[in-house]
């Protein structure tokens, strides 16, 4: 990574700036959103009836314009608090890009995520129990909080972002708190049920295939929604 430069904006909100100040000054962030190198960009969600609130969520792609139009197609479909947040009744959308990287530099994917969690920190992008851990000493967490991310950057696996996600419940933000103990909690069972299914397939496969019954059942068809265990 010697001598790489990355193209940022000049200004950077800072930690102390004033709260009433912040919407617009990351609204002035601009920049060119349709960009289709490597980069960072920032959601910022707004509301129409309150001038006072708004959401951000911190992103990374390789191909940043892709990425934007991929999540204003998706974000009626998916859910995420990212999406359910911002298809919420009144909320209005503003992307900005944050920066880029130059072409052809290796690590690309290393340095992209590195960039992410730094971003997010600077943000505050993270749920706020985490925020924390990840502060200079004497910076305080923003509240209202304002962040949208769940998974850490530098920690997106599956079982990561389960774990990580039970901050939201504890989230001072009162959409966050519904999205947890709605869509999370029943995608997060959903989840369980399947788990439970493919685990318990492989044993109940065995004891059909030692059973006297084994006439009686079929192979089931999970794509369709078979259970497990199907009798003809």
């Amino acid at each position: 990574m010697a001598g790489t430069r990355l193209t940022l904006p000049r200004k950077l909100p800072m930690y102390t700036m004033p709260a009433s100040a912040d919407c617009r000054s990351l609204l002035a962030i601009g920049g060119d959103i349709h960009f289709n190198g490597a980069g960072w960009y920032l959601h910022i969600i707004t509301d129409e009836t309150d001038p006072t609130w708004y959401a951000l969520y911190v992103g990374q792609s390789e191909m940043v314009g892709k990425r934007i139009r991929y999540h204003k197609t998706h974000f009626t479909i998916a859910d995420s608090l990212h999406y359910f947040t911002w298809r919420h009744p009144g909320k209005k959308s503003v992307f900005v890009l944050l920066g880029c990287l130059p072409v052809g530099l290796e690590d690309e994917a290393i340095i992209l995520n590195i960039g992410e969690q730094l971003l997010a920190t600077v943000f505050q992008a993270l749920p706020e129990v985490m925020m924390p851990e990840y502060l200079p000493s004497g910076v305080k967490v923003r509240l209202p909080h304002h962040g949208l991310m769940v998974a850490r950057p530098m920690k997106q696996g599956h079982r990561d972002a389960v774990n990580d996600a039970w901050m939201i419940y504890k989230s001072s933000d009162p959409l966050a708190r519904q999205f947890a103990n709605t869509v999370y909690k029943a995608s997060l069972d959903e989840g369980r049920r399947t788990q439970v299914a493919l685990e318990q397939a492989p044993q109940i496969a065995t004891k059909r295939a030692k059973s006297k019954k084994a006439h009686l059942f079929r192979d089931p068809d999970e794509d369709y929604g078979d259970s497990p265990s199907v009798m003809r």
